[in-house]
């Protein structure tokens, strides 16, 4: 018998189709603050830089199992261009503006999403293990509340508040300690690796949400399924097997 479900956020609950128009937006933020400072940079150079910090903050989670926090992320852009900021004044003064791009061009709930939440918060407790990325947890509560999705979830983990990111199995322990739980539990997501891997080294059971393509499928999940609308089926076909 399953004890409680944990859900992946990127790909898995949400999507985002104009994943450009932020990076655009970001560049430009970024752009637009620092020439205030007296500081020159062309959108080129500074989509380099975001570049270099998404290729960190997948190193730091794939490979290290730790997060690259948005705070971070902007003390490391600014140090990267060459920003005077002895103090951190600076950066911390850009730090709402980074944080916010996502609020002006926000994701969205993945189809059949509110449906699925809560039919299984009947029955399971539910719980989120989010890898964040550039948007810390705190924006992304905002934003899981303004679709009226958070109130299905009896806790939510973000890496950037924990210093833990998928695949690391700590992230998904604490979780279920936060919520309470001990037994089985089923994760569902969409990445071989942070959430598969990672689910099944903490000891959880899986579901592989096939929303996007990937280099190559995961190992040794137990349920597959194509569309999120279809996990509450995957899952009573999971306890049965389980019995």
């Amino acid at each position: 018998m399953l004890k409680a479900v944990t859900f992946d956020f990127w790909w898995t609950l949400f999507q985002h189709q104009n994943e450009e128009g932020a990076i655009r937006l970001r560049t430009h933020r970024i752009k637009d603050f620092l020439g205030g400072q007296g500081y020159a940079f062309d959108d080129t150079t500074i989509r380099m830089t975001l570049d270099e910090v998404r290729a960190i903050s997948l190193d730091y989670q794939y490979n290290r199992g730790r997060d690259f926090t948005p705070a971070e992320q902007v003390a490391y852009i600014f140090a990267r261009l060459g920003v005077v900021d002895l103090n951190g004044e600076l950066a911390d003064e850009f730090y709402p503006i980074y944080e916010a791009v996502l609020m002006e061009i926000p994701p969205e709930p993945m189809p059949g999403a509110e449906q699925v939440l809560a039919a299984l918060s009947r029955r399971y407790p539910l719980g989120l293990v989010c890898n964040t990325g550039t948007t810390p947890g705190s924006v992304l509560r905002q934003i899981m509340a303004g679709y009226g999705l958070a109130k299905y979830f009896t806790h939510l983990t973000f890496s950037n508040e924990v210093r833990i990111a998928k695949p690391d199995p700590e992230i998904f322990h604490l979780t279920l300690r936060e919520m309470g739980v001990t037994g089985p539990a089923v994760h569902i997501g969409d990445d071989p690796i942070t959430d598969i891997m990672g689910a099944q080294l903490a000891g959880l059971h899986t579901i592989w949400l096939q929303s996007r393509p990937v280099v190559a499928p995961p190992q040794g999940y137990e349920v597959a399924v194509a569309e999120l609308w279809q996990v509450p089926q995957a899952i009573d076909r999971l306890v049965k097997k389980l019995k």
